[in-house]
């Protein structure tokens, strides 16, 4: 008897793939990463301190404020952040163009600063840990690939139960 699409029991499946999971979690660090350096920017520009923007954002300490900058977090909401700089959140956020510390230090450009350096030294790591992933994951699509449709580990082990 042949079971209808509907009668089929579901498996919880991912639907995203190692290599896309890793490319989406560097991407949110990337992002966090320019994000902080366009607030610090914005607010150097208005000749604020790192505690003026946390107190006109509500935050108690400017520690808030330097994470943020050093790209450890990203705040949780942008509308009070951009407020405080004066902006709004469309242009707080516009021209955030990646990084490349590869290029810069191949072109033998000094960071300004040594936070720039520890976050061009954090990309490059980051950047050499995708590629590394990505090799794994198409090792392992290959190996799949070669085991052909319907067959994997997992089936070849409850097979024996």
């Amino acid at each position: 008897m042949q079971l209808m699409p509907s009668q089929v029991l579901t498996i919880n499946k991912r639907t995203t793939s190692r290599a896309q999971r890793v490319r989406l979690m560097l991407m949110a660090e990337q992002y966090k990463i320019d994000l902080g350096r366009a607030i610090r920017a914005r607010r150097k520009a208005l000749g604020m301190t790192q505690k003026d923007l946390a107190t006109a954002t509500h935050y108690k300490e400017a520690q808030t404020v330097s994470r943020w900058e050093r790209g450890e977090t990203a705040p949780v909401d942008l509308g009070p952040v951009a407020e405080a700089l004066r902006s709004t959140v469309a242009d707080l956020t516009e021209g955030i163009i990646p990084p490349d510390g590869k290029a810069a230090r191949y072109l033998g450009l000094p960071a300004t600063s040594s936070e720039d350096q520890a976050l061009a030294d954090r990309i490059a790591l980051l950047e050499d840990a995708v590629s590394r992933l990505l090799a794994i994951a198409e090792d392992q699509a290959s190996d799949d690939a070669d085991q052909g449709p319907g067959r994997s580990d997992d089936s070849e082990q409850t097979e024996g139960h």
